[in-house]
């Protein structure tokens, strides 16, 4: 018998299941199969609440309990909010960011040492201007 906690796992490629009482799912093909086992299993052997029965109950004895003579209550069913689409923002150039003004920079001063002191004095992160003079490199193959 294994041990472990009960629930789906997977094993060696193949998916399975364990219960409470000890019962070991075959080998599945994937876990929403293994899921859908564990769940006929403890639905037919426990007797789980909310399970499915597996005859419906006779409308006689049904009538008989004093819930079933109670009127039934409605759900509140929640209303759905239909919100208005928003606006998609369209991919345009950022002329602000730190990297729009290494780029500029870069334009300017295609030496890297001289590229990179200059982004230093406008305050550009050392390490984002050596990565951007990378990329900028490759797309504008200028530097001597």
């Amino acid at each position: 018998m294994t041990t472990g906690k009960p629930g789906v796992f997977e094993e060696a490629g193949a998916w399975s299941f364990r219960c409470e009482c000890g019962a070991v799912g075959g080998v599945l093909k994937n876990r929403d199969e293994a899921r859908a086992a564990y769940r006929a299993h403890r639905q037919k052997e426990h007797a789980v609440a909310g399970a499915i029965p597996a005859a419906p109950a006779p409308a006689a004895e049904a009538a008989a309990t004093p819930e079933a003579e109670a009127a039934p209550t409605e759900k509140k069913s929640k209303s759905k909010k239909t919100k208005e689409p928003k606006e998609k923002k369209k991919p345009g150039k950022v002329t602000n960011g730190a990297v729009a003004k290494a780029w500029a920079i870069f334009e300017k001063n295609p030496k890297r040492k001289e590229a990179l002191e200059a982004c230093a004095a406008a305050g550009i992160n050392p390490n984002t201007a050596k990565t951007q003079f990378f990329r900028w490199t490759k797309r504008n193959v200028k530097e001597a």
